[in-house]
């Protein structure tokens, strides 16, 4: 089980000093990842301490594959697959959308053959293209310790949700990108209304939005 208070807020100084004496992270750490380095360090220390747990990975909006190649580095020598999700060149509809997201459709424009080649070193990962939840059912049957959510709109993050939280492990983290993010409102609320009324609360995270601990909530934690 995970310490949650090591990835709050008020730790913040702490888990940077943390990443800045950690030599494995710093070799590993894909340098031309959109994602910044604590929000990697955030990522790759998740799944360190979740890498003898039961259940695969997950990411959900993988743009570049930055954060997919440092997962993939976590888990390259356990029997953990990463399963990986993005519409890639796909522009996802209006109707994937709620209105205060303010936008009329999306599109990173990154190939899955240019996001193939970073990774193929890797015999860890597969990749479903399409749009969240139209390939879901691929890992209908898996359960999973780690889910990154960063897919930024309503829509899809609520599916995010309604489709990986069941198949949470308990301890299992869900790392929510775009949480709390002043151009993303879509995404907190679609985080909000779903684990509103669950015994889980959602933390504030030092780096990377919110996180998820299945079956865990401040009381239990000691926050």
């Amino acid at each position: 089980m995970i310490n949650v208070n090591n990835f709050l807020v008020k730790n913040k100084n702490k888990l940077e000093e943390d990443m800045n004496s950690d030599g494995y992270f710093k070799m590993i750490f894909d340098r031309d990842a959109v994602i910044s380095d604590l929000k990697g360090y955030v990522l790759y220390k998740s799944l360190k301490e979740l890498v003898n747990s039961p259940g695969d990975v997950a990411e959900i909006g993988i743009y570049k594959g930055g954060s997919a190649n440092l997962l993939a580095e976590c888990i390259k020598d356990t029997d953990k697959t990463l399963y990986l999700f993005d519409s890639f060149d796909e522009v996802i509809p209006d109707t994937q959308f709620v209105p205060d997201d303010g936008t009329n459709g999306h599109s990173f424009h990154y190939t899955i053959e240019e996001v193939q080649k970073k990774l193929n070193r890797f015999n860890n990962i597969t990749i479903y293209p399409g749009i969240f939840p139209s390939t879901a059912h691929n890992v209908e049957d898996k359960i999973f310790c780690l889910v990154h959510v960063d897919c930024d709109f309503y829509a899809p993050i609520l599916a995010c949700c309604e489709f990986f939280y069941p198949r949470m492990i308990d301890g299992g983290i869900m790392v929510f990108d775009d949480y709390e993010f002043f151009e993303t409102p879509g995404a907190t609320r679609a985080v909000n209304e779903f684990f509103n009324g669950k015994i889980e609360d959602i933390f504030l995270s030092s780096a990377c939005g919110g996180f998820v601990v299945k079956g865990i909530n401040k009381l239990n934690a000691g926050v």
